[in-house]
């Protein structure tokens, strides 16, 4: 990974941010395949003032653990049966 600074740095609230992230993945048949992810962020409200002390309350079924695995085992489904499930459900919902 590599991150590149252009130009003057900036400070103070940043309202806007744009970050796209390209890979390249190997899919079941063994063909490669290159994927840009684009996480953007928009401020579109600031109110000044005191934060809702609930906010901070520790959220019922909360518990300690000891150890998080940061790498599960992998499991998750593909973007073809999460875009199937998603047409599902829009169907689903047409139909009621």
């Amino acid at each position: 990974m590599e991150f590149v600074d252009k130009g003057e740095p900036e400070s103070g609230f940043a309202i806007e941010w744009k970050i796209a992230k390209k890979e390249a993945i190997t899919l079941s048949d063994g063909t490669k395949k290159d994927r840009t992810f684009v996480h953007e962020m928009c401020v579109t409200q600031l109110v000044e003032g005191p934060l809702d002390p609930a906010l901070f309350t520790i959220p019922t079924g909360f518990r300690q653990v000891e150890h998080i695995d940061r790498n599960p085992p992998a499991n998750l489904p593909n973007e073809w049966s999460v875009a199937w499930d998603r047409l599902k459900a829009s169907a689903a919902r047409l139909f009621r």
